[in-house]
């Protein structure tokens, strides 16, 4: 089981008339390595809400290499606790195809600051590992992005 990756990476956020949408857009880029930033595209899709306001929603898709390496400099960026939270509730986070589901504070992820939430203003993560998808390759893949994280701190 050695050298699990996660071969995709789906962001996606949304912003509504009331926020900066420079704001989230940063609080979306705040995701992602200082040398994958410059690089990466923001989708944005304009909607309209239930009651006629103007919602923009961002999404960020990485595949490849790349996708690995930002998943993590995520996963190594969670705290402890949230480290120890997302091992917990792994079985409610992943589905029958192995994806993983992800929810990032997006007001923690503007301020720098990478929190798991399961509130409503979130950035969602959807991460697609190497086949087969199965619960204990995505048990793997977190501990294999946790270690990284640690050998980039040395």
């Amino acid at each position: 089981m050695v050298g699990v990756k996660a071969r995709r990476l789906e962001l996606t956020t949304s912003a509504h008339a009331t926020e900066d949408l420079a704001k989230v857009r940063r609080a979306l880029l705040n995701l992602i390595p200082k040398e994958y930033k410059e690089n990466i595209e923001i989708e944005e899709a304009k909607y309209e809400g239930h009651y006629g306001n103007p919602i923009v929603r961002l999404k960020v898709l990485v595949k490849g290499k790349k996708a690995n390496e930002i998943f993590n400099y995520i996963i190594s960026n969670l705290s402890e606790p949230d480290r120890k939270i997302l091992k917990v509730t792994l079985k409610n986070r992943v589905d029958e195809r192995g994806h993983l589901y992800l929810r990032i504070s997006k007001q923690d992820a503007s301020q720098g600051r990478i929190t798991l939430y399961e509130g409503d203003d979130v950035i969602r993560i959807v991460v697609t590992i190497d086949y087969p998808a199965t619960l204990e390759r995505v048990e793997k893949l977190l501990e294999e992005a946790a270690k990284s994280g640690s050998q980039q701190d040395s």
